[in-house]
């Protein structure tokens, strides 16, 4: 099942948020370093804030009871140099690892782009760690297009990221 989210669901979405973020980035990363980064970004308290605040929709996929799949999107111009009309970001898009290639991924994006549409977005955009090809190859299966690049910072802990864009209407 996919649905927006509501505060209520921000202690699932921070466990969610935060193992797949350590999954993903935990080997360039120190321990000690990723543990209070994900402490202060998922919690729940925060989440819970996000949630509430309509220009952060999110788009949550459920398996049952547990949380599998996010999509966190805010409005928000990219950092490249370049105009987009009105844009939307999608600044978190997390499935479990466990659960890839069981199509939640394509169903949240399908969720997302409705919550774009919804909003009268034309375009969304987000960032993908250069490193991560399965992502990369994911977005552009599914119209997404380089249009620069991004340095992402994780304290002080620098990402290069490749800023992916697409129209909202398809």
């Amino acid at each position: 099942m996919v649905r927006l989210g509501a505060p209520d669901d921000a202690p699932a979405l921070a466990v969610l948020l935060r193992d797949v973020f350590a999954q993903t980035y935990g080997a360039a990363i120190p321990a000690e370093l990723l543990a209070v980064y994900t402490a202060r970004t998922f919690a729940p308290a925060r989440l819970a804030a996000e949630l509430a605040d309509p220009a952060q929709p999110m788009v949550l996929a459920w398996e049952g009871d547990t949380l599998v799949g996010a999509s966190c999107m805010a409005l928000a111009a990219p950092p490249v140099e370049m105009t987009l009309a009105a844009p939307l970001e999608i600044r978190r898009f997390y499935v479990a690892p466990e659960r890839h290639g069981r199509g939640i991924a394509t169903a949240l994006l399908a969720a997302s782009l409705a919550v774009a549409r919804q909003q009268q977005r034309e375009t969304v955009w987000l960032c993908v760690w250069e490193t991560n090809g399965r992502a990369l190859g994911f977005y552009r299966r599914h119209g997404f297009q380089p249009v620069g690049t991004t340095i992402i910072s994780v304290d002080h802990i620098l990402f290069h990221d490749i800023v992916l864009a697409r129209g909202a209407a398809g």
